[in-house]
């Protein structure tokens, strides 16, 4: 049922305000406070499913790069690039990259402009839709502080369930089979027998790369400080936030090579927003806002797209690590490459 209360409520258009009881233009709004408590790294990714006509899609789940595209009122081009709609952040133009850096903390509420009524003052910038966001600002009286702590585990939703080496060979062997080149498999029914029954671990490895190399969580934090208040002439809104967030790579480096071969996002997130009334006739602003991240990633490679392709590593390619604890080289590859541990441990990083 319809809520008649929000006839009232004040949605931020193109430059300026309005009650919704008088807009004719299609607007849609919400209140940060109603994202707040969503535990993402990113606003995009928080506004999914909470306004009609905005429509995301999250490609990757890797930290600091997790954050989603959207498009408002669907996709309206061959063209990525020309779907991208307008991003506006207290009347200053944002990049997608630059709008997931903003702590949710910081912001008072978001709109989407959707037609031609209510982003014409763009121009043609605002051909996609206008996303406006509108961060928080003090208000006259005592000084307010809050303080917000928040922890959580990451956990895949969903793990694959991946052949072993015995049946993935009998998938190769029959493939052959199938191609007339049985005379081209390299396995007698004596390796086969050695795969299966996992008499000969090094020689006839079987191993779950996937359990090898990522963890079964990990954690991410978010910590936020703000104080806002201020008199009739002067009003202020202070905020500090740090998130980190872990990705699920195993650590593979030693204090010996000092490599960190796990994804991790680390961020630290300022704002100060100040209010002057100069005069009854003439308002300042000053807004400040900085962002200091880190990125971490393995170098030249992606953990999870290389466990996924079967053409890079097979269960029975190689032991996690040789007898002598030293890593092993993947033996039925082109190049005889090193396994994925051993490049996490020893290839470096990136960030």
């Amino acid at each position: 049922a319809p809520d008649q209360t929000n006839l009232d409520e004040v949605v931020v258009v193109g430059y300026g305000k309005a009650k919704r009881i008088t807009l004719t233009g299609a607007v849609s709004g919400i209140q940060a406070r109603e994202i707040r408590n969503v535990p993402t790294s990113s606003v995009q990714n928080a506004l999914t499913g909470k306004l009609p006509g905005f429509f995301s899609q999250q490609q990757s789940g890797q930290p600091g790069k997790d954050a989603s595209d959207f498009f408002i009122r669907g996709v309206s081009s061959l063209n990525n690039d020309g779907n991208k709609p307008l991003i506006m952040v207290d009347d200053m133009q944002y990049t997608y990259e630059q709008l997931s850096q903003i702590n949710v903390n910081e912001i008072e509420s978001i709109s989407i402009l959707k037609d031609a009524s209510t982003t014409a003052i763009y121009g043609i910038k605002g051909a996609n839709g206008v996303l406006v966001v509108k961060t928080r600002r003090g208000e006259q009286g005592k000084p307010k502080i809050n303080v917000r702590l928040e922890t959580g585990m990451q956990t895949p939703v969903r793990t694959p369930k991946f052949l072993n080496a015995y049946e993935s060979l009998q998938l190769v062997k029959e493939a052959h089979t199938n191609d007339g080149t049985l005379s081209d498999f390299p396995y007698t029914e004596d390796d086969m027998i050695a795969f299966r029954d996992h008499t000969d671990p090094y020689g006839h490895p079987d191993v779950n790369w996937y359990d090898e190399i990522f963890k079964k969580s990990a954690f991410q934090e978010n910590v936020n400080v703000d104080i806002s208040g201020g008199s009739k002439k002067l009003r202020y809104f202070v905020s500090a936030g740090y998130f980190t967030q872990d990705g699920m790579v195993k650590d593979f480096g030693t204090k010996e090579n000092d490599v960190n071969s796990n994804y991790f996002y680390r961020r630290f997130n300022y704002r100060t927003n100040i209010d002057f009334d100069v005069t009854d006739n003439l308002n300042m602003r000053l807004d400040v806002s900085s962002r200091f991240m880190n990125i971490n990633e393995p170098c030249n490679m992606n953990a999870t797209g290389e466990i996924y392709d079967f053409s890079k590593m097979h269960p029975y390619s190689a032991p996690v690590l040789n007898p002598n604890g030293s890593y092993a080289y993947l033996s039925d590859t082109e190049g005889y490459k090193p396994t994925l541990n051993a490049r996490l441990a020893n290839e470096g990083y990136k960030r």
